[in-house]
């Protein structure tokens, strides 16, 4: 089988063999074609090998026997997964009753909406605690509810 998934009598890719996790501007050439600089590439993890390759929107197409919008799709379930993991750790996270205690605070200091409010909200540790659990799941903070 080659690096795309192909048996030799085969002429398509076996889109069972691979998953697509995301998008990313950090890797600009094309790990298939080698064509750059791209604006951004496809994250694709070989499933039997777990190895991750980047592909450009042809090759990630041609390379997982995909259409493009089953790509992205799948990139979206991957998105939405990962932030409801970020969501239920922070849910369950002892630090974020004290993040609510500094909302309430903020509220009966009266504290305009916008900056200073989430300066004021987010000085606490919770605020840190929030951060590492959006970083460790790589979702923005401001999406964790």
């Amino acid at each position: 089988m080659s690096i795309t998934g192909e048996s030799k009598s085969a002429s398509r890719p076996n889109p069972a063999l691979f998953q697509v996790l995301g998008i990313t501007d950090e890797v600009t050439v094309c790990d298939c074609c080698g064509k750059s600089p791209l604006k951004s590439t496809y994250i694709v993890q070989m499933i039997e090998s777990g190895e991750i390759l980047h592909y450009g929107s042809t090759c990630v197409c041609r390379n997982t026997g995909k259409p493009l919008r089953i790509v992205k799709a799948e990139i979206q379930g991957a998105e939405a997964a990962k932030l409801e993991a970020a969501r239920i750790e922070w849910e369950r996270n002892p630090e974020r009753v004290a993040m609510e205690s500094r909302i309430s605070e903020a509220h009966r200091r009266n504290l305009p909406p916008g900056m200073e409010f989430a300066r004021f909200v987010n000085s606490a540790p919770a605020g840190e605690a929030k951060a590492e659990i959006a970083a460790r799941h790589g979702v923005p903070v401001w999406r964790l509810t």
